[in-house]
């Protein structure tokens, strides 16, 4: 499949900023500032959306609430986020352990 857009949660690992623009990729930066939760109103359309909760190392999980908005962004902009809770067995309180906890996450 042909994918024009993509964004990624987080970093993963050491990169290039000017190979970002080339790959057409954008990163939701996430930090102790932001709580591990980008600002959704400042990230672009796109067509995929790589997410990991809980993150791996930081062990922050999203909350429910934060998920929702993840969702409502996906479907406003038609984007399909592929969800990574390889880490999920280790949420000890109410965070959601999966994106399909979520109302409309599988449409």
């Amino acid at each position: 499949a042909y994918v024009d857009s993509g964004v990624i949660m987080g970093q993963t690992g050491l990169y290039e900023k000017d190979l970002e623009k080339y790959a057409n990729i954008e990163y939701m930066r996430c930090s102790p500032d932001n709580g591990f939760f980008p600002d959704l109103t400042k990230i672009s359309k796109c067509d995929i959306i790589f997410f990991c909760s809980p993150n791996n190392p930081t062990g922050s999980a999203a909350t429910r609430e934060q998920l929702i908005q993840l969702v409502k962004f996906a479907k406003d902009n038609g984007s399909i986020i592929i969800y990574d809770s390889a880490y999920a067995m280790y949420i000890s309180d109410d965070s959601p352990r999966s994106i399909y906890e979520i109302p409309g996450a599988e449409e």
